[in-house]
């Protein structure tokens, strides 16, 4: 119990400093860490990181997507270069404003919901990681390194949209579900693209990284990065830009890939905000 107890120790203090990208990774580990999350003494330095990258993710994602947001930002796991060299009240800042939550609820949040939850699977003695994994965290490192945009599965999820659920329930849950990265202007509005007989759109992307591609193709599309939901983006469209659109990874080139993109209607947006009550349940209460 006290090996278990150091490697605790040693867990909840990962995110000081630059995280899990501080130089000696392995010696912030420790040998009791090392050996829970199956650490070789001989790895390499990217591959002490991937390994803790990987015991990590395990654990964020069983949690609420935002607390798992802010634990990822907690410890410095994402792949966006951007973030690499930030120390823990930079990453804050930036959950900060990426998230809309103040510094009270980001802490409320990571010590009520995320660090117990890392305490737990410490306790219940995780499972290494396996060689493949470790191998696609690596390969994904080096393509975030040469520049190509980091891959959260939010891509794959929409191109497996198939029946029997429509395509539309499938966007429609996909957009409720998943965090969405647009622009506010300098009145905190969201930014709208006017397209003329065609309408007008609010541009939104699965990551942060299609966002910031399409910035330099698209010069009236500018403003403040932030990340928030489906039905929270619609409630404010339908209050602010009624009649308003959703191009979710939309593509400035018209001879780009669709196949991840997709559009809400304007009548379509209103319907994230359908509260959908399970069959007989009582409505009164």
């Amino acid at each position: 119990m006290d090996q278990v107890k150091r490697a605790i120790d040693r867990a909840c203090s990962l995110h000081k400093s630059t995280g899990v990208r501080r130089t000696g990774l392995d010696r912030a580990l420790g040998s009791e860490l090392r050996a829970l999350w199956g650490v070789g003494a001989s790895d390499p330095p990217d591959r002490v990181r991937a390994k803790t990258v990987l015991q990590l993710e395990r654990v964020f994602g069983g949690l609420d997507p935002v607390v798992a947001a802010v634990a990822r930002g907690w410890f410095n796991t994402s792949l966006d270069p951007a973030w690499w060299g930030l120390n823990l009240t930079s990453r804050k800042r930036r959950l900060r404003d990426g998230l809309d939550l103040s510094q009270r609820t980001l802490e409320r949040r990571f010590g009520d919901e995320a660090q117990p939850a890392l305490i737990a699977s410490l306790r219940a003695g995780p499972a290494p990681v396996p060689p493949a994994d470790v191998l696609a965290r690596l390969d994904a490192e080096r393509r975030a390194v040469a520049g190509d945009p980091p891959d959260d599965g939010a891509d794959e999820r929409i191109g497996r949209f198939r029946e029997p659920v429509s395509p539309l329930e499938q966007a429609l849950r996909f957009a409720r579900e998943e965090p969405l990265h647009g622009l506010r202007d300098r009145e905190g509005r969201p930014v709208v693209l006017d397209a003329g007989e065609h309408g007008a759109w609010m541009p939104v992307f699965s990551t942060r990284a299609r966002l910031r591609e399409y910035l330099p193709a698209n010069p009236a599309f500018g403003g403040f990065a932030f990340t928030s939901t489906g039905p929270k983006l619609a409630a404010e469209l339908i209050a602010r830009h009624p009649g308003t659109g959703l191009a979710v990874n939309p593509v400035a080139d018209p001879e780009g890939d669709l196949r991840r993109t997709f559009t809400l209607l304007p009548e379509q947006v209103g319907e994230l905000l359908a509260i959908r009550r399970p069959p007989g349940e009582n409505r009164a209460g």
